[in-house]
């Protein structure tokens, strides 16, 4: 009786330590959320001028020049300064580009991939370096379009930055700097549907995303010279071995710049990530075109074992799971030692 009730304050013991032991590793695997942005107050105001052969009309907010007559162009936008200090004004073009899970930057966050687009429609634009706008000046700002050797087909889609900075007279410092971006869309002629290479699948990785959420990354690739927009994707990853193993993800309204790539992700949530082959089914339908494609991917051990140890969602339930494993098997035990002691009095009493 001794023996039995020291080995049941032994297996107590071990779960105490145990739930202490897990606790700790939930502490470290959990993950700060990232800052929500804040917002800043407008400091410089921006006209543009559109031209009359902007595509799309003269209501719009930004350029869509077409650019099929090799000529050079000059257009015009308009600065106004609302503050009651000077502001120093800088520039630079920069290509649009696609963030991760599909919405088009044009602040030049993104690096652009030669190999995809092989003639930036930034080397053709160019804007003044810098200017001082006064308190209340209104000032209107030339860029100039250099002509083209050839005519291109699709779209060249690029921003000018327009970046301002406030200057205090008394420190003579910069203090805050805002960034403003003005479309340029340079439109070649039409690219036929019949020759779009559509949407690609270029690699898998796993990784935990800006905001510290446990995924798989599928890169994918916009190799056409003409923007997706209010695209539908659908992408599925099913195990090769067992099919219960599968990892889905479905976005709806991307957008998707000219000749660009960025990863899409498939967040894991509480679910673990098993090692192993995959067939990647992905569908893509936008406003052009729809494109079904089909490939074989592998996860690796090292893979899976990094991203699940870095699954807050997925440790926590394991940690349940444990729990109500230990829980179960605790009062299996004490029910099995309160039925031994009653069969053994049962036995003493004959």
């Amino acid at each position: 009786m001794r023996k039995v009730t020291k080995c049941l304050t032994v297996v107590l013991g071990l779960v105490v330590i145990f739930m202490t032991n897990q606790s700790g590793v939930m502490a470290k695997a959990k993950r700060v959320e990232a800052r929500k942005d804040q917002t800043t107050p407008v400091t410089v105001q921006v006209l543009p001028e559109l031209p009359k052969d902007n595509i799309g009309g003269n209501h719009l907010g930004y350029y869509v020049l077409p650019m099929n007559n090799h000529r050079t162009r000059l257009e015009t936008f308009k600065l106004f300064n609302p503050t009651n200090q000077d502001l120093k004004i800088s520039f630079r073009v920069v290509d649009a580009t696609t963030n991760d899970n599909g919405t088009v930057d044009y602040t030049g966050q993104n690096k652009i991939d030669t190999k995809i687009l092989k003639q930036p429609g930034s080397k053709l634009i160019k804007t003044p370096k810098t200017l001082i706008l006064a308190p209340n000046e209104l000032k209107d700002v030339s860029f100039k379009i250099n002509k083209i050797a050839s005519n291109f087909k699709g779209q060249k889609a690029t921003a000018i930055n327009v970046l301002a900075s406030g200057i205090n007279s008394r420190k003579s410092s910069i203090q805050n700097q805002y960034n403003y971006a003005i479309g340029v869309i340079l439109q070649g002629e039409t690219l036929p549907k019949k020759e779009l290479e559509k949407l690609k699948f270029s690699g898998i990785k796993v990784r935990l995303t800006n905001n510290q959420k446990p995924a798989i990354s599928v890169q994918l690739i916009n190799p056409d010279a003409t923007y997706l927009k209010n695209t539908k994707l659908k992408i599925s990853l099913v195990n090769g071995k067992y099919s219960f193993f599968n990892y889905k993800s479905t976005q709806k309204e991307l957008k998707v710049a000219p000749n660009s790539k960025f990863y899409e992700d498939i967040l894991l949530g509480g679910k673990r990530l098993v090692p192993g082959i995959y067939k990647l089914n992905m569908t893509a339908i936008s406003d052009q075109y729809q494109q079904t494609t089909s490939r074989y991917v592998k996860i690796t051990k090292t893979q899976a074992q990094f991203i699940n140890m870095n699954n807050y969602q997925y440790l926590k339930q394991k940690k349940r799971l444990i729990e109500i494993g230990i829980i179960v098997l605790v009062t299996i035990l004490v029910g099995l030692l309160f039925y031994w002691i009653k069969v053994r009095r049962k036995d003493n009493l004959k």
